[in-house]
């Protein structure tokens, strides 16, 4: 037979088990025996040797062991279970007969009947191809047995563990428990996420360097923010909270070999706070909330409510599936159904924020407000750059899920992880840098802007204040005729008793 049942069966595997799949130390138990002449596909492993290995550790080679397994159920001497560890470019080439018969032992090609042989015996007459096995027996007889010693793992490749049962008695009563231990030199962490591990840590000493700068600037000039700054800070806090906690959690995962749930689980939901806040706050800032207008109308309010509840459920779901992914058991279908809805969802975020930020752009121009116009088309510029990066990354990403994952595990990490925060942490920087502040923040904030006049506007238009520029205390101490000229004094920068009586009836006619 083939083994494209089996694979579906391992698709199936971490939807229904994934609390017991602890990455680089499976545990299973209770895991019910496979069929007679059977054999099922559990879990995934990612391991660098040798020279591959991105760093070395006490031991520079990876190992594999068997320990504290058991069997239960069933009364029987030799039932032919084994568990096999073999390279998952190979598991397509599982040969139809793969349990060793009498005529294979008769002929020396097996030396057990009831064995399982993974390669053709024609080839590989000793199964010695990166195959690691170890053959299970009753409880009575497992207690005075000696377990499997660890073993060198030779070749740096995607593993798959299976269970198989090469026996004829149907052992439906039978079920397994133990642990499958495999250590890379650097560690327990598996290959495809060990690169996680330093990128996390750096992010989280830059997100900290970063949260000291805009500290030291917002302590500076308290006196001059607005909303957009605090929110930038809030930003900075989620930012060094998420990498910080990741960074923990994969050198917890490293150093044991098991996760540390409420780690793992907090930091996915700083990851989806994180994520949504930043696109909620560059959607204001687009909108020209504290800038252009005072508050959010009804409508925008709605629509930042229907976007949080749809992206954090999405997003979560999301970033679930894909921790789970490097086990290799989630189907690319499952894969494709998960991320297409995201990219959607991420798609009709950013019309809605071009749409907001062309809006508020067009409003500039008519005001003539030049100062904050150019700060909304740098804003514009940094958007259009990630957009088109963001949107070939999960284009790539989407049809990439159909690439046999030995040829994509040493960089995958790159797709999930690295290009999302890097594109993240350019716009939080532009907007650092848009919104910094500084003795004259307050010019960016909401009020009415002195637009650039000439001669005729001048002599027709009524005196108004430039943006965050309110008349002196001694400009407005005298009576009423001086309140009226230190006003246009604060838009002219003229005195008006330094004007002569000619220029005053000039402005008085004109004004008429």
């Amino acid at each position: 037979m083939r083994h494209a049942s089996s694979k579906m069966l391992a698709a199936l595997v971490l939807l229904t088990s994934w609390r017991r799949s602890l990455a680089e130390v499976y545990s299973f138990e209770k895991l019910k025996v496979p069929e007679p002449m059977s054999l099922r596909s559990l879990y995934f492993f990612f391991v660098y040797n040798g020279d591959d290995a991105p760093q070395l550790g006490a031991n520079d080679e990876a190992t594999v062991r068997f320990p504290n397994l058991s069997v239960r159920g069933g009364s029987w001497e030799d039932a032919g279970i084994q568990l096999s560890l073999l390279r998952y470019e190979d598991f397509d080439d599982i040969p139809k007969g793969f349990c060793c018969t009498r005529s294979d032992v008769d002929s020396g090609k097996c030396q057990k009947e009831g064995d399982v042989h993974l390669h053709d015996r024609d080839k590989d007459a000793t199964d010695a191809k990166d195959v690691y096995k170890h053959s299970l027996f009753p409880e009575n007889e497992l207690k005075g047995a000696k377990q499997w010693d660890e073993r060198v793992i030779k070749t740096s490749s995607v593993y798959v563990l299976l269970v198989s049962n090469c026996g004829r008695l149907d052992f439906s009563d039978v079920t397994l428990s133990g642990d499958v231990i495999v250590r890379n030199p650097y560690g327990f962490l598996p290959g495809v996420d060990y690169p996680k591990l330093p990128f996390y840590g750096a992010l989280a000493a830059l997100y900290v360097f970063l949260s000291l700068v805009w500290g030291c600037l917002y302590f500076r000039f308290r006196e001059t923010l607005f909303n957009i700054h605090r929110c930038i800070g809030a930003v900075l806090f989620f930012g060094c909270c998420e990498a910080s906690l990741w960074t923990v959690h994969y050198n917890s995962w490293n150093s044991t070999g098991v996760r540390v749930w409420p780690v793992f689980v907090a930091a996915i939901w700083l990851s989806v706070l994180k994520c949504i806040f930043s696109y909620m706050l560059v959607f204001v800032g687009a909108s020209g909330w504290g800038v252009t207008k005072p508050h959010l109308t009804r409508s925008e309010i709605c629509k930042i409510c229907i976007i949080c509840f749809l992206f954090i459920g999405l997003d979560y779901t999301r970033r679930v599936v894909m921790a789970f992914r490097h086990s290799g058991q989630v189907p690319a279908m499952f894969l494709f159904l998960v991320l297409v809805p995201c990219a959607i969802l991420n798609g009709g975020i950013y019309y809605s924020v071009f749409t907001a930020l062309g809006e508020s752009m067009e409003k500039l121009r008519a005001q003539k407000q030049t100062d904050k116009l150019a700060l909304f088309v740098s804003l514009w510029r940094v958007l259009m750059v990630t957009l088109a990066v963001a949107g070939g990354t999960t284009v790539y990403e989407i049809f990439n899920v159909s690439t046999p994952v030995e040829e994509r595990w040493r960089t995958e990490w790159i797709l999930s992880d690295a290009v999302s925060h890097c594109l993240f942490l350019f716009v939080l920087l532009a907007m650092m840098v848009l919104w910094r502040p500084h003795s004259d923040s307050q010019r960016y904030a909401y009020s009415t802007q002195l637009d650039a006049f000439d001669a005729d506007a001048n002599q027709s238009s009524a005196p108004t204040c430039a943006a965050g520029r309110l008349p002196s205390v001694e400009e407005s101490k005298d009576d009423d005729a001086d309140d009226h000229y230190s006003t246009e004094e604060s838009a002219s920068g003229v005195h008006p008793e330094k004007l002569g009586s000619t220029t005053a009836n000039q402005v008085e006619d004109n004004s008429v």
